[in-house]
């Protein structure tokens, strides 16, 4: 397929499922951020008591000091940051297996029942946990690691600062970590539908997306320039005339629209790449007629 005509695909299996591939997610997302609001809730209340029994002592000199409130304050973040992301975690898993799953039934033209996709998704929730866990070290905690070494590395050792150094550092990782997702980006609907482990899964996507890495990144490129004002513009709007309740949901509904979009239009680009490489098609074209018989 071409570009145009996997972009126009994907709408079309989008729009012909919508209750499935959008609602799964907007349900998900919704559940998962009243679940944060109750959790920052919940710890703040039990956390505020020995705040401000802290912060008065400080002021009646009873107390460590300063140093002492900041690092009361630096545990409670803490505490709801882990909180956040333990809810993240499986979250996110559940949101990727269900639209996977979901979206290859599409695909193949299987009718798609939501009660048996999250049955589906439940069972291999898990076993995307530990790939999510792999993406969120290595594309969110690594640079970080990378970013403070470099910058210690150049500045307290060196002990020089400079500002075209430091772009030079993002750049770099900016550059490094973008190439890299997209080489594992195939990595989620290979764990899912070809039923593999972690390792196995992105050695798997590496050895799909390598040989067209040209056309992927054009894909994504023209994803983002697409997304950013569809996504941007209606939630300021929203926003301004709703308030912040009325954008929230309009973000949930908005995310649940681009996760269905972006997670079909990967599993179309799965099965393209295998079509082409591997004769995908035959298998295809069997699911096809006999979901027509049935």
């Amino acid at each position: 397929m071409t570009v145009s005509e996997l972009f126009s695909s994907a709408f079309k299996i989008v729009g012909r499922n919508w209750p499935t591939l959008i609602g799964g997610p907007v349900v998900i997302l919704v559940t998962f951020i009243a679940g944060i609001v109750a959790v920052v809730l919940a710890v703040t209340q039990m956390l505020s008591g020995a705040a401000s029994s802290m912060f008065s002592d400080t002021l009646t000199g009873a107390s460590p000091g300063l140093g002492g409130l900041v690092t009361g304050f630096m545990v409670i973040t803490f505490v709801i940051m882990g909180l956040i992301y333990a809810l993240a975690l499986p979250a996110d898993a559940l949101l990727i297996a269900l639209t996977v799953r979901a979206t290859d039934k599409a695909v193949r033209g299987e009718r798609v029942r939501v009660g048996q996709l999250f049955g589906l998704a439940r069972g291999q929730m898990f076993a995307v946990c530990r790939l999510t866990l792999f993406y969120y070290t290595v594309f969110g905690i690594l640079p970080d690691v990378i970013f403070a070494s470099a910058v210690y590395a150049l500045f307290f050792n060196a002990g020089v600062f400079s500002i075209g150094a430091m772009y030079a550092v993002l750049l770099a990782i900016f550059v490094g970590t973008f190439a890299l997702s997209l080489l594992v980006s195939l990595a989620p609907i290979i764990l899912v539908l070809e039923k593999r482990g972690v390792m196995d899964s992105l050695k798997r996507s590496v050895q799909l997306a390598k040989p067209v890495f040209g056309r992927l990144l054009l894909i994504h490129f023209l994803w983002a320039v697409c997304v950013t004002p569809v996504l941007m513009v209606p939630t300021f709007i929203v926003g301004f005339v709703t308030g912040f309740v009325g954008q929230i949901l309009f973000m949930c509904l908005a995310l649940g629209v681009l996760i269905a979009c972006f997670r079909t239009l990967q599993v179309l680009i799965y099965t393209d790449l295998r079509i082409r490489q591997e004769g995908y098609d035959r298998e295809l074209l069997a699911d096809w007629t006999r979901n027509a018989v049935a």
